[in-house]
């Protein structure tokens, strides 16, 4: 009987395990950008061939809105715009000082 109630466990465990797995494979990627149209820079998603303006911060609280534009049309930027570069020089021997193999 307990090998009976064993390999109905491990037959459930199996069933939500692969519930789970197909729930996750199956949500769709969402691409955000950061872009440059004219005078306008914003966030964006992209979907598809065309790029959805966000309004507000990507970072805080945001929404979409109902204007886009052809991805092929917009300048595609870097994530991010960084207000501190942090440099360190410990990437060559010269800056070390010594002798190091």
């Amino acid at each position: 009987m307990s090998s009976l109630v064993g390999r109905s466990c491990f037959l459930i465990v199996c069933m939500l395990f692969i519930s789970v797995l197909s729930t996750t494979v199956s949500a769709e990627v969402v691409k955000y950008c950061r872009f440059q149209k004219g005078d306008i820079v914003s966030y964006g998603i992209v979907e598809g061939q065309r790029v959805r303006e966000l309004d507000g911060d990507l970072f805080g609280e945001w929404s979409q809105t109902d204007t886009t534009y052809p991805l092929k049309e917009v300048k595609l930027l870097v994530p991010t715009r960084p207000l501190h570069v942090l440099a360190m020089a410990g990437n060559y021997k010269s800056h070390i000082g010594g002798n190091i193999n």
